[in-house]
């Protein structure tokens, strides 16, 4: 190693990419900051020191663990997340070289880089975990935390166990971080103490992975997600939902078998294949004689009261003579550290004699209370009131009322469950700030809205002093009251704001909001109040896609509702939010809920729910097939959005006869359509809102218009349509926006111009979304699309078991929109696979289906298919007049896309009769109509057997 390079301390490395500020314990990359555990850092570091010159084994694991004894296999671990940390072996790029019997030698060139009391500051955060920061430095787990590194690789599933202020947290994070270069796919950090309802555990996980589920099986989606993943997943705080939390870690262990779980709980989970570790208090001095300073920072538990106080106390150094004091307190606090931290953080004010001697008197009146407590329970709860009972009474009032938020609040909120006047608000902003200092009550200054929280025993602690004063209720009531007045306005700002606004603005309070619905349903809370927040709060259940919750709780408040004097407008909403989550089904009385929906918005002159529910009823007959009654909607509907003169309506209005007009065939008139709603003034949707819930309206009339282009003979403009609209699509982050346009015309356009890579791309994409998603429909399509992808580049057998796999999942659901034209194109393939005969009857369920449901649009590809299928059975006449009747039908709907193939397969066919110059003329008269799109699969194939035919 240069000489030079030990200059200074203040120096620091470069080597490749990355530079190394030891004395700052910083590795930046390329201007990122690349997250290693500690001791891998100071492995790192001991290492780039010594650059050139091999460092032994045991010197490493002397200077790195010298306090406490650790295997070899602790350092093999470290050296590994740090090969993976530097890209060790890729591009061929070498840092770390082990010489056997000898060794570890870093290897690449270092040399001398900035000086570290000004390294660049990282512009890209690490993407690979959302593990919070340690703010403070853990002590005392070396030992614990190195032997769970150690189990990890073999212990898929590991539960860190201990009262509550054990320090689980802190150890689970630390472990986490030094691990997380093992894992490629990353770590994710889920904090659950904020839900109470074990069956959100699912949805919660989902969610920090920006996962949709549109099924009532959150996690099965999940467990799809996480199937090929390689991942550290941190349950954080679980005791509370044991049952959710082991049903998924249950799954997790046997069916991802790249995923590992680190869990904390108050209990074991008791799921199988979990592995319990008890986390032990720090060790604390034995209570015997005196003991000196420096012998009592061996002891963690004293290490962590001195390094806490000192923090408060800038010149608080451990004396000999307050070294058996501060021992005696920690014996007495039983070496929780929650509990060590709350009273070191006070020695400011009462000095270490004076905690001792409150604490005493403290303990003395907490200890002769519920005897059944465990001790250590009844130490921390000690530790909580001996704080909260030197809080002035304003304080005290504040802290036990902020204890009814779940996770983050606003200054405003926590204001609102107060009862003073508003003259005394200064007042109380003091009182929060002073909370803040004590470390009673956490802030995070990163946002842009301070956002404050108790910690969860704090909060527990708070709880139990709202029941003991009798404030719960009033103070749960103003808690949900503050909360509806927050989410009153949600609707209205969704056609106001951009998403990302609207999300930063309600997002966060999903939690609270949970936990003031939890209170208004319980036997002493507001039923009524939770039905009206409910309501209000739906918005926020819909744009994260919690579909499984959205059900349970619409129902949960409709049977708030059953009464003869309830609310009918509330009934009327709850009824129309519910059927935005649940398939059409029947009441109890038989009739169907958005009849009901109707019904009441009729009786009430609501046009806004008159609208919802007959646009939902005219899907809902269209999908069956019930034509009559989906134009008898129809014209209802335009009758609404006409009275109503709002564009939002009048152009859902355009929209659904525009839907009528292409299901019939009716080409022209569905563009017409279509040109008008997009020839709209650009801007939100404002009373159609209700119905605009899980699409991206533009994304949908963009894909009927492609398709369109498509059908009419202008494949080109199609294609850059597509584009705009897929690029505009992803834009939205709106995944089943996406997947409705990619099984709607992306896959489908792509597929019949053969273009198979880009096929491949946009079914490849539907599969994984609706994998992911949980979307039924649009998982059995991408089979489909896969069979016909397999089958475009020259393989009809191979594409043949997909094909049948997606038949029969499109089955399962009764789905009926694109499915006779699946099952067409299916018997097409089961053709081409020489099966002929289950292509024929095929053909025809297709036909049958198609004809019943009144889908006319590729009803002259159905004939054209059964076409070319009774030829291959031999009986050429038959085939000729299926042909001819394609032809005539795809002319007059004017899908010349369509009329091109099966003047193809006509002239052909009058070809192989000699008749040439009949088959040209039949090819010509419709190939001479295209203007664009000649290097395409149908064109280029027309133009091929032209000239042949001229021949």
């Amino acid at each position: 190693m240069p000489e030079e390079l030990h200059a200074s301390v203040n120096q620091a490395f470069a080597f490749g990419p990355f530079q190394l500020f030891p004395a700052r314990r910083m590795l930046i990359e390329d201007d990122r900051a690349v997250r290693v555990g500690g001791r891998a850092l100071d492995i790192l570091i001991d290492l780039v020191q010594n650059a050139a010159s091999v460092v032994s084994k045991d010197e490493l694991m002397a200077r790195v663990w010298s306090d406490v004894t650790v295997d070899e296999g602790s350092l093999r671990v470290h050296i590994a997340a740090l090969r993976r940390a530097l890209g060790d072996g890729r591009a061929g790029r070498r840092y770390i070289i082990n010489v056997p019997g000898r060794g570890y030698c870093f290897v690449a060139p270092v040399s001398a880089a900035i000086d570290q009391s000004s390294p660049r500051r990282p512009t890209q955060p690490d993407r690979r975990s959302n593990l919070p920061v340690a703010l403070t430095r853990m002590i005392g787990r070396s030992e614990v935390v190195e032997a769970i590194i150690a189990d990890l690789p073999r212990v898929r599933l590991i539960t860190l166990v201990g009262p509550g202020g054990i320090g689980k947290t802190r150890v689970a994070l630390a472990v986490a971080d030094a691990v997380a270069m093992l894992y490629p796919d990353g770590v994710l950090f889920i904090d659950l103490s904020p839900i109470a309802d074990p069956q959100l555990v699912p949805s919660t996980l989902a969610s920090a992975l920006g996962l949709v589920s549109a099924s009532g099986d959150p996690l099965s989606g999940l467990i799809g997600f996480l199937r090929n993943k390689s991942m550290l997943i941190v349950l954080d705080s679980s005791e509370h939902v044991l049952e959710g939390t082991a049903a998924f870690a249950e799954r997790v262990i046997g069916f991802a078998p790249g995923v590992h779980i680190l869990a904390t709980s108050r209990e074991p989970l008791r799921a199988q294949g979990e592995q319990v570790r008890r986390l032990p208090a720090l060790a604390v001095a034995p209570a015997s004689g005196t003991i000196s300073a420096r012998d009592a920072a061996a002891f963690p538990a004293i290490e962590l009261f001195v390094e806490r106080a000192a923090a408060n106390l800038d010149s608080f150094q451990l004396s000999d003579a307050d070294a058996p004091i501060v021992a005696r307190i920690c014996r007495k606090l039983d070496g929780i550290p929650l509990a060590i931290e709350l009273v070191a953080g006070r020695v400011d004010t009462f000095g270490i004699a004076g905690l001792e001697s409150l604490l005493d008197d403290r303990f003395s009146l907490v200890t002769t209370g519920r005897r059944t407590a465990i001790a250590r329970h009844r130490t921390m709860s000690a530790a909580l009131e001996w704080s909260y009972r030197w809080l002035p009474e304003p304080e005290q009032a504040m802290l036990r009322q902020l204890a009814v938020f779940v996770g983050p609040f606003s200054l405003e909120a926590a204001l609102s469950v107060r009862t003073e006047p508003e003259s005394a608000k200064p007042h109380m902003v003091e009182c929060l700030a002073n909370l803040v200092d004590k470390s009673l009550v956490s802030a995070d200054i990163g946002g842009n809205v301070v956002a404050y929280r108790l910690l969860d025993t704090t909060r527990a602690y708070g709880q139990q002093k709202l029941l003991e004063c009798g404030e719960f209720n009033d103070t749960s009531r103003r808690h949900a009251e503050y909360f509806l007045k927050l989410f009153t306005p949600a609707e209205a700002d969704l056609s106001a704001l951009p998403m990302p606004e609207w999300l930063d603005i309600y997002a966060r309070h999903i939690d609270n909001l949970r936990g003031a619905l939890g209170w208004a349903f319980s036997k002493d809370g507001d039923a009524p109040l939770g039905i009206a927040l409910t309501i209000s709060g739906a918005p926020l259940w819909f744009q994260l896609s919690l579909a499984d919750e959205c059900r349970r709780r619409f129902e949960q408040a409709l049977s708030g509702l059953d009464g003869p004097d309830a609310d009918q407008r509330q009934r009327m909403r709850l009824l129309a939010l519910r059927s935005c989550v649940v398939s059409v089904s029947t009441m109890a009385d038989g009739r169907n809920p958005l009849s009901v929906v109707l019904e009441l918005a009729d009786a009430l002159n609501d046009d806004d729910h008159r609208a919802l529910a007959l646009w939902a009823l005219w899907a809902t007959h269209t999908i069956r097939g019930e034509l009559d009654q989906a134009l008898a909607r129809a014209e209802r509907f335009r009758q609404t959005a006409e009275a109503s003169r709002d564009d939002g309506y009048l152009a859902m209005s355009d929209r659904i006869f525009g839907s009528l007009a292409f299901n019939a065939g009716d080409l022209a008139e569905a563009r017409r359509y279509t040109e008008r709603v997009l020839a709209r003034p650009a801007g939100p949707a404002r009373r159609a809102q209700l119905i605009h819930r899980h699409m991206e309206q533009y994304v949908m009339d963009r894909s009927l218009q492609t398709i369109l282009m498509f059908l009419q003979g202008t494949p080109d403009q199609a294609l850059r349509t597509e584009d705009r609209n897929y690029a505009h699509a992803l834009g939205t982050g709106h995944a089943l926006s996406q997947v409705n346009l990619l099984r709607q015309s992306a896959c489908l356009i792509s597929l019949y111009i053969g273009d198979t890579d880009r096929a491949e791309l946009f079914v490849g994409r539907l599969i994984e979304l609706s994998g992911r998603h949980e979307l039924g429909i649009s998982a059995a399509m991408g089979r489909c699309f896969e069979g016909m992808l397999i089958n475009l580049r020259g393989d009809a057998v191979a594409g043949l078991p997909a094909f049948r796999d997606g038949i029969e999942r499109f089955r399962a659901t009764g789905f009926g929109a694109f499915f006779p034209l699946i099952l067409g194109n299916f018997a097409e393939r089961l053709g081409d696979a020489g099966q002929i005969d289950e292509g024929l009857v095929t053909i025809d369920d297709a036909t049958a289906r198609a004809t019943a449901l009144g889908y006319r649009w590729f009803l002259a590809e159905l004939l054209r298919i059964k076409g070319r299928l009774t030829l291959m059975a031999g009986h050429a006449p038959e085939a000729k007049a299926l042909f001819e009747q394609a032809l005539d039908l795809a002319h007059r709907q004017g899908a010349l896309a369509w009329e091109l193939r099966s003047a193809i397969d006509l002239a052909e066919l009058r070809q192989a009769e000699e008749r040439r110059d009949e088959a040209k003329a039949i090819l010509s008269a419709v190939y001479d109509r295209f203007t664009e799109g000649f290097d395409r699969t149908d064109l280029r194939r027309a133009r091929t057997l032209l000239e042949t035919l001229a021949q």
